[in-house]
């Protein structure tokens, strides 16, 4: 039972230095600093191309509404300087998807109105941008597009929901380990 355990993880080991640098966990730095706290990971399909998930956790209070929610999101990237650089370093465009959800509460009523709600959004976009992997691991990711969102707002006072849509920028900065 030893050797199969041993011959297990060592398959597992060899089977990872062989696509050095083909996986990525980063996180926006920025959302800390505003209550939303991130995760993200990314791995190369092949030389061109990578597919990256993430998800969210947030809780912060915007004029006066506290927001509480979490939220999903996916990529898929393909790199346009995967000749000189293999995925997933390098020039990069992309659709992706994200989705969101979230509870709303009132308060600055100071607890004398229990207002709130919810709000839900799906997300459909593009992103342009660039993603660099230093010999240490280190990974910075830049980038940019635009994102069309369909939400829906829910009231606990009225009865009938906002539906809105619209063009909203999408924006990447993360940071990041490679391996």
């Amino acid at each position: 039972m030893k050797k199969i355990t041993f011959l297990f993880f060592f398959s597992i080991l060899i089977q990872c230095a062989m696509f050095a640098q083909n996986q990525i966990i980063k996180t926006n730095p920025l959302g800390f600093a505003f209550g939303n706290f991130n995760a993200k990971y990314e791995r190369a399909l092949s030389e061109s191309t990578s597919l990256l998930v993430g998800g969210n956790f947030y809780s912060r209070k915007i004029f006066g509404v506290k927001a509480t929610g979490f939220g999903l999101d996916a990529e898929y990237r393909y790199y346009i300087t995967n000749r000189k650089k293999p995925s997933p370093e390098g020039f990069y465009i992309g659709p992706g998807v994200s989705f969101d959800i979230n509870n709303l509460k009132d308060v600055e009523t100071g607890g004398v109105v229990n207002s709130g709600g919810s709000l839900t959004s799906l997300g459909l976009g593009a992103t342009i941008g660039y993603q660099w992997i230093w010999d240490s691991g280190f990974a910075l990711d830049l980038g940019a597009g635009p994102q069309y969102t369909f939400a829906v707002a829910k009231s606990d006072d009225v009865d009938s929901d906002l539906d809105f849509s619209g063009i909203l920028p999408r924006l990447v900065f993360s940071i990041g380990y490679a391996f």
